[in-house]
């Protein structure tokens, strides 16, 4: 078969031009060799520095634990650190929007209702 029959014409007229011109073909080449080095670096630094670095000791022991039971408790949570016999311990987190005031400004923020034991055992304090 050649080469006209298996490829698209489009294809086939890029294949042409880039052999007629081997120094805009070495260019257009170096460039995105570049441009495709460059991304994966800046983004392979900023997925370490912003998404995978913690600063608390052994961040890869740590687990999340979730449920899709929006009737999960505290008094449920209370239960399950307290039977905990493989985990180190056992922390609570659940984010939610309140109104916070300043003067007379409120606006609606996110918070984090923790357990009692949430900085200690993630040694943020």
């Amino acid at each position: 078969m050649s080469m006209p029959t298996v490829l698209p014409p489009e294809l086939v007229f890029a294949a042409r031009a880039l052999r007629k011109g081997p120094g805009f073909t070495l260019a257009a080449a170096t460039s995105l060799a570049l441009a495709i080095g460059a991304n994966t670096a800046i983004f392979s630094v900023a997925k370490q520095l912003l998404f995978e670095r913690l600063d608390v000791p052994n961040a890869s022991n740590l687990r999340l634990l979730t449920s899709t039971d929006a009737s999960f408790s505290y008094p449920m949570y209370e239960q399950l650190r307290a039977q905990n016999q493989v985990l180190g311990d056992l922390l609570a987190f659940h984010a939610t929007a309140v109104n916070a005031t300043v003067g007379d400004n409120a606006e609606r923020v996110l918070a984090h209702e923790v357990s009692g034991n949430y900085c200690k055992s993630a040694h943020f304090l």
